[in-house]
């Protein structure tokens, strides 16, 4: 059996490896959220365009972000800042 890209997916014969194998995943699957919510190395930022809509999807995945705990360093608004310093 192959899974993306052809990769052979590894064969799993018992259920000790099964368990074996589902122990893995989940140390992996535990240590990936430590890591997205502590803030020390991690903070998401969102660029986006400067219209309503997209605004409005990114406070969405804000606000969702917030709820699980992800750290959100900031948002950038693309575009706006090239705009800025053509006033100046």
């Amino acid at each position: 059996m192959a899974g993306q890209r052809g990769v052979p997916l590894p064969q799993i014969n018992s259920e000790a490896q099964a368990e074996r194998s589902g122990i893995s995943i989940h140390r992996k699957v535990k240590k990936s959220a430590e890591l997205l919510a502590d803030e020390a190395p991690t903070a998401f930022f969102f660029v986006t365009l400067p219209e309503i809509l997209p605004i409005a999807v990114i406070t969405s995945f804000i606000n969702w972000f917030h709820e699980f705990g992800i750290p959100v360093g900031g948002g950038v608004i693309a575009l706006a800042y090239k705009k800025w310093r053509e006033l100046k």
